[in-house]
């Protein structure tokens, strides 16, 4: 005959290991393991690193572009004090680096802010005047190299 009390037993402990079993595996997929969060850690560190490293090299290049602007705002300053001169002569006969720019004031006036452009950097720009007919303008880059300009008359 049926014993329906160990039925009922039985039936009742396997509904009671089958929930536990089923709240158990909720338990564990509630977060995020140690190693998963060290491996998005490691891969938000190396993005920012590879970000710092492509800022950088663009901030050189906006100001190795400056300067190049500046040189060219400098020849052109050089260029109309030539034209406007009685004596188709530039102005100055000796160089002239614009960190010291009083000696330079005979350009400034061509600027509309009424100074020559300072380099943006540490070092300065170069006005080489060798004679009444040739001049020279230079910058340094970032890549230590030399941007220079000369006269176009």
């Amino acid at each position: 005959m049926w014993n329906w009390r160990r039925i009922l037993y039985s039936y009742s402990t396997m509904r009671i290991t089958r929930i536990k079993s089923q709240e158990l595996r909720i338990k564990n997929n509630d977060g995020f393991t140690l190693l998963e969060l060290l491996v998005v850690i490691g891969i938000i560190g190396l993005l920012i690193s590879i970000a710092a490293v492509s800022y950088s090299a663009a901030q050189g290049k906006t100001r190795d572009a400056r300067r190049k602007a500046d040189i060219k705002g400098i020849q052109a300053a050089m260029e109309q004090a030539y034209s406007a001169s009685a004596t188709s002569s530039y102005p100055g006969t000796s160089t002239c680096p614009v960190a010291n720019a009083s000696s330079c004031t005979a350009i400034s006036s061509y600027f509309s802010s009424g100074t020559i452009p300072v380099d943006p950097g540490t070092n300065a720009y170069l006005i080489t005047v060798s004679s009444t007919s040739t001049y020279t303008v230079c910058a340094t880059l970032e890549n230590a190299s030399t941007f220079c300009l000369s006269q176009l008359q």
